[in-house]
């Protein structure tokens, strides 16, 4: 069954598509680690996940960074989809103590697991037994998305498997969308702008901006709710158009900083932005929403998705 809309383009947000040049080798490597786990029972899942191009994301978004963090950003996406397809069979209750191993592999990844590894929390170990020297904030409770928010009792992939089978308002899908995906991401650019520069880092403005990114994206909400008329995508796009607008504002309007300081501000909130614009890219590049029209339905023209 299609689903038919209408999308306008990305094309006013002044960072431009660019894709870093260790992208088909870190796509290569990284899916060969991930098929080493043999984590996919039936060839759909593994079809799946090339069909997705999760290397992509990483390589749009860390497109100025050497191989090794555009690889690690690989295994990173590919260890977010082996953890979905785990998920995605669980109920609630077991969709949790997922996460929980999984979280106390990220903080104890030297640790044995006396109940047997789960297959994420393996990927998990392996990754940072290998990259010790990522900065414990770049995975701490928050930024790397597995844990739960202040604000919402529910971890995450929890509250994203229940909405598969209800059909949330659009404050429920915000309160589930801040917990989710971007935030690894957003987490990676943290380790350029430490976050013992508390004055910098936790400036309202580039609180704001830190805030303000995921929400960039409106692309993925129409498959998500499976279902929106028209004129709530409309509402959508108006909404996402003032966050842009607040964005650009506060990156126009960020405070003055010590010159050491100010050259790593820069590279933050341009990985900031150039995640928001690689992730629009991807959108429709990826397959994950548009399947082979995606390209086609990167215009001002109506879009079709598969529901």
């Amino acid at each position: 069954m299609s689903l038919n809309f209408f999308l306008r383009r990305y094309t006013v947000f002044p960072w431009s598509r660019k894709l870093g040049q260790y992208y088909h080798d870190a796509k290569r490597e990284s899916s060969a680690w991930t098929e080493s786990f043999h984590p996919f029972d039936e060839d759909l899942s593994k079809a799946a996940l090339t069909f997705c191009i999760t290397a992509l994301l990483a390589s749009l978004a860390y497109f100025l960074r050497q191989k090794e963090i555009v690889r690690l950003g690989c295994d990173l996406m590919n260890i977010f989809y082996v953890f979905d397809e785990c998920a995605d069979i669980a109920d609630k209750e077991g969709a949790s103590q997922i996460r929980d191993v999984v979280m106390d592999d990220l903080h104890r990844p030297e640790k044995t697991c006396p109940g047997g590894e789960i297959l994420p929390g393996e990927m998990v170990k392996y990754v940072l037994l290998l990259c010790p020297e990522i900065p414990e904030t770049y995975y701490n409770t928050k930024s790397f998305g597995f844990a739960p928010q202040s604000s919402s009792p529910q971890p995450h992939i929890v509250c994203a498997t229940l909405s598969r089978i209800s059909m949330p308002t659009q404050q429920q899908w915000f309160n589930v969308k801040r917990t989710i995906g971007p935030n690894v991401f957003l987490a990676r650019s943290a380790t350029v702008l430490p976050y013992a520069e508390t004055h910098t880092f936790y400036h309202p403005r580039m609180i704001a901006l830190r805030e303000q990114a995921p929400f960039l994206d409106i692309n993925s909400y129409p498959m998500k709710v499976r279902g929106l008329v028209q004129g709530s995508i409309n509402w959508l796009e108006g909404y996402a158009a003032g966050v842009q607008a607040a964005f650009l504002d506060n990156i126009a309007n960020l405070p003055s900083c010590a010159k050491e300081v100010e050259s790593r501000v820069n590279i933050y909130v341009n990985e900031l932005a150039q995640w928001a614009r690689g992730n629009d890219d991807w959108t429709f590049e990826s397959g994950r929403y548009f399947g082979d029209r995606g390209p086609e339905n990167q215009s001002d023209i109506p879009t079709s998705s598969n529901r």
